[in-house]
This record gives C-alpha cells, structure tokens and sequence, in this order.
C-alpha cells in the first residue's frame, strides 16, 4: 500500500511524495493544470512500480537526524516564501 500525500501534484525540493489523479473529478481547467505540470516536471516523475521499490537515502527517512533537518529546512523556506505560518 502507497499512502496519497497531496491531493494535486505540486513541485517538492527532495524525496519522493505521492498524489492521486483523479481526472473524471476534474474540470477542465484542472485538466490544463495538471497538463502544465507534467509538462514542466514529467523527468522528475516516475511509474508506480519504480516508486514502490525507491529506497530513501539514509538521511531522507524519518526518524533519522538528516530527515529531521531537511525537514526544518524544508519548512524554513516555505516560511520564507510565505507559504506557511509558522514552524
């Protein structure tokens, strides 16, 4: 089993992150969204298969020191960029 973490693909800076597709939801204007996306950052996906058998780098799995200051990195700059509230 493959948990769903987003509900729509969006760009992250490292890892491997999963969405669900559900094209018979979406209007059209979702449609081109999801197009423009796949357009700009196709290379940085992969199959289904190929995620299931991705292994994370030692300092990317939680629980680890490294994940956990990616991870406040990762959240510093969504800070920084105004994506976010707070920490």
């Amino acid at each position: 089993m493959v948990p769903q973490q987003f509900e729509k693909p969006r760009r992250m800076p490292v890892g491997l992150w999963t969405f669900a597709i559900h094209p018979d939801g979406l209007h059209k204007s979702g449609l081109e969204r999801m197009e423009k996306f796949f357009e700009a950052h196709g290379k940085d996906c992969v199959a289904f298969g190929t995620a299931v058998g991705y292994r994370l780098p030692w300092y990317l799995r939680p629980g680890d020191v490294g994940f956990r200051a990616v991870l406040r990195a990762y959240r510093w700059y969504r800070l920084r960029r105004g994506y976010c509230d707070a920490v």
